[in-house]
């Protein structure tokens, strides 16, 4: 019996993560106005559909603004890149762009790294 308890806590506690994960990341949009170094928006999931791939829409727009925004991802639940920001890509000028992800487990930012800041001001924005 004891052991049978012990399994049900399991199954809840997994459960339980993964829906905090979900409900996290599933923001319908992520933006902000950067203004200093080493800023970047809070982390959004681009949800793949059932049997396809999700998008995220990216959005940059500067006034004056000469840095480099960096799209930087990060897997959930993997042993070696938990807790790292990995570059995608990045941009030195306005843009509107999109990208695709097949996979559940991955979360993405957008932002302006240290060092990498100049001028005013610049706004990001994530999108589903």
């Amino acid at each position: 019996m004891k052991k049978l308890l012990y399994i049900i806590f399991i199954l809840i506690f997994i459960g339980l993560s993964n829906w905090v994960i979900a409900a996290t990341y599933d923001d319908a949009f992520e933006e902000k106005t950067i203004t200093a170094q080493n800023t970047f928006t809070d982390p959004i999931r681009a949800v793949p559909r059932e049997g396809g791939e999700g998008r995220l829409n990216i959005s940059i727009v500067g006034t004056a603004f000469s840095g480099t925004v960096t799209l930087q991802r990060q897997y959930l639940n993997a042993d070696v890149f938990t807790d790292t920001w990995l570059d995608v890509y990045t941009w030195t000028a306005d843009k509107e762009d999109f990208l695709t992800e097949k996979s559940r487990e991955v979360i993405y930012r957008i932002g302006v790294k240290t060092g990498e800041f100049a001028g005013t001001s610049v706004k990001v924005r994530l999108s589903k």
